[in-house]
């Protein structure tokens, strides 16, 4: 039983850190479609295009911190992921030494 702790916690931790580093090297990515937002955002209204863009909920996306919030949603629930396989993984390797 120590074993399999040890081991299923080893696991979980190595998932959560591989979350953890997905999550930072998509980071320049995540800066690109901000940008890429904000040029379309304007070219929208330079067009003067009155049909404002919306999310799958169907959420407004026609101010700058609205498409800010939505972007910053994917990373935030990757990071949430990795943060809670670390801690399953911590806590079956603190098991595991109270367990023969």
């Amino acid at each position: 039983m120590k074993e399999c702790l040890e081991i299923t916690g080893s696991v979980a931790n190595f998932s959560g850190g591989l979350m953890l580093l997905v999550d930072a090297l998509r980071a320049p990515r995540s800066i690109k479609e901000k940008s890429g937002g904000d040029a379309f955002h304007k070219a929208l209204e330079k067009a003067q295009v009155k049909d404002v863009l919306r999310d799958e909920l169907g959420r407004l996306l026609d101010t700058a911190v609205a498409r800010e919030l939505e972007l910053a949603m994917g990373p935030l629930k990757r990071s949430w992921v990795g943060f809670a396989f670390l801690v399953f993984g911590f806590g079956c390797e603190i098991a595991s030494h109270f367990v023969k």
